[in-house]
């Protein structure tokens, strides 16, 4: 029964850190994490890949579908025009093969 409870466990975790469902606060002690967006990719913490579907976005890590429901979003972020005050800083790609999101 332990190992179940573990597993059942393991699996909803695996599966929350996978979402990339995100929705942009205004409110900065809200959010989860607080980025800034860099046009320089190598600048960058996690280089994301927006997608304009929310399938895409439930078991890709680095792809972000941004949402206006934030009841619906796996993470709320709050964007900084201050560099060091973000958390981490991000790059926006083209290209849906280059995402980078360590953490």
């Amino acid at each position: 029964m332990k190992k179940l409870f573990n597993l059942l466990i393991l699996t909803l975790f695996s599966s929350l850190c996978y979402s990339q469902v995100i929705f942009v606060t205004e409110n900065r002690y809200e959010a989860d994490y607080k980025i800034f967006i860099t046009n320089r990719r190598y600048d960058a913490n996690w280089w994301i890949y927006q997608t304009d579907r929310v399938y895409d976005a439930k078991n890709n890590r680095g792809q972000w579908f941004v949402t206006n429901n934030r009841y619906e979003a796996d993470y709320i972020i709050f964007i900084t025009k201050n560099q060091y005050d973000a958390d981490r800083s991000i790059f926006l790609t083209k290209n849906r093969y280059e995402v980078k999101m360590g953490l």
